[in-house]
């Protein structure tokens, strides 16, 4: 760990009650890397080799790799990184029943414990709200940590809280030896991410009415203009199968002569296909009809959406067909 980078007590000694370890027992790179940390030790890079030793560790735990552990973080100046790993060495010392390891790192601890920085996070009552989470770095400090002196190594904390619909506070201090004190202010009330910070201005378009509330109004007027538009192509399908039964008929008289009474087989053919033209003609014209006559009923009856407001239907007729226009 290099330094100045601060460490949090508070996640090892998690780590160490419940013995999470992030890696599975590999002895061979445990002892590679272990070796390697020593060296760079010796060199006096102490930034390079405390990482390994703790990734020796994690690896394949050791008191005596806690040991020298605990020595890196001292000689790099993490004192409260130092003073955990012997806290811990001593432990696994215990556990294991060796007396000489376990004093010698009881005796290391003892003498960091005086000068270990501490950081105070104060939480009053009146900062306290439902929902609230303080951290110190990344760390979520326990309710039952808020007010205790925790030591931490020396350099740049950030202590932050949050609460919902609050704003988040934020603050960073340099812990020296004599310790800090962080107190947490009352959060102010925050807006939701997802609402906009200031009046949002519509766009102008013509029609604004489908930000409003749907009325029965403006429903009824809408199902008489899908009546008038389905009967409308009624009225055309059923116009284009007459003039095609129109169309057939003439092409029939030709092969029918009144001389023998009767048709010849393409004039029958063809007398057959204008009848079945226009049937369809017929029901589609009066299909069209009914719905056209509907969709005018259901626009003129609906009451009007705003006194200043009338409503107008206009129908068309041209020989490119018929147009329904309407406005409310």
């Amino acid at each position: 760990m290099r330094p100045g980078r601060p460490f949090h007590v508070g996640a090892l000694i998690f780590c160490i009650a419940f013995g999470a370890r992030a890696e599975p027992r590999d002895a061979a790179a445990a002892e590679t890397l272990f070796r390697e940390a020593r060296e760079l030790m010796k060199a006096g890079k102490y930034a390079d080799a405390c990482p390994k030793l703790r990734a020796s560790q994690d690896l394949d735990p050791g008191v005596g790799t806690l040991l020298n552990l605990g020595e890196c973080y001292e000689k790099a100046g993490l004192l409260a990184s130092a003073w955990a790993s012997f806290v811990e060495a001593e432990g696994e010392a215990q556990k294991a029943g060796d007396t000489k390891r376990s004093a010698l790192a009881h005796a290391r601890a003892e003498k960091l414990a005086s000068k270990l920085p501490r950081l105070t996070i104060q939480v009053p009552e009146s900062s306290r709200v439902e929902g609230l989470v303080v951290k110190r770095g990344d760390v979520v400090v326990a309710e039952s940590s808020w007010g205790s002196a925790i030591p931490v190594d020396p350099g740049s904390v950030t202590v932050s809280a949050s609460a919902p619909g609050r704003a988040t506070w934020k603050k960073s201090v340099e812990v020296g030896a004599g310790g800090e004190t962080i107190v947490v202010p009352a959060l102010e009330p925050g807006t939701p991410a997802s609402e906009p910070e200031g009046p949002v201005t519509a766009p102008d378009v013509q029609v604004t009415r489908d930000t409003a509330p749907k009325t029965h109004s403006s429903t009824q007027k809408t199902l008489g203009l899908v009546a008038v538009g389905l009967g409308v192509v009624g009225v055309g399908v059923g116009s284009y199968f007459g003039l095609r039964a129109r169309s057939k008929w003439d092409d029939a008289k030709a092969h029918c002569t009144r001389a023998t009474s009767g048709c010849d087989p393409t004039g029958m053919d063809l007398g057959d296909q204008a009848g079945s033209a226009a049937d369809v003609s017929t029901i589609a014209l009066a299909a069209g009809g009914v719905l056209v006559a509907g969709g005018l009923v259901l626009w003129l009856t609906a009451p009007s959406a705003s006194p200043e407001r009338a409503a107008r239907l206009g129908i068309g007729m041209s020989p490119a067909g018929v147009s329904v226009r309407g406005t409310y």
